[in-house]
């Protein structure tokens, strides 16, 4: 993956942030990416739909966006123990993963891991 900007807008590009006010939502910045000899472009920033934490257990959601259409969607994981994040979907490239806790009422930075893979020439 070959982020696509300066080295400034290459680290927000596409990258996944909490809201502000902080909610059960994310943030996908707008950016641009070669992805498998692919340009990827999200015009605008991306805001998911409202997430909603399990009752019990934790879970490990993933931000991904497809390669052919650029739609971003947010996978939710399965609730457990010792939760696991799900895989990315065929076509999807993963972009973060949240970490959503039993009766979580927003989310944090603290809750986003950035999963974007950079290559650096």
């Amino acid at each position: 993956v070959i982020w696509l900007g300066s080295s400034t807008s290459a680290t927000t590009s596409l990258g996944v942030v909490a809201l502000d006010p902080a909610q059960m939502k994310v943030k996908v910045r707008a950016g641009a990416a070669v992805i498998d000899s692919e340009i990827i472009v999200l015009r605008e920033d991306w805001t998911s739909p409202l997430l909603v934490a399990p009752d019990a257990d934790s879970r490990i959601d993933l931000v991904q966006i497809n390669k052919a259409t650029w739609a971003v969607a947010v996978k939710e994981g399965v609730a457990d123990v010792s939760p696991v994040a799900p895989s990315a979907d065929s076509g999807c490239v993963p972009l973060a993963r949240l970490a959503i806790a039993a009766a979580q009422t927003t989310i944090a930075t603290g809750n986003i891991t950035d999963v974007r893979e950079y290559v650096h020439r």
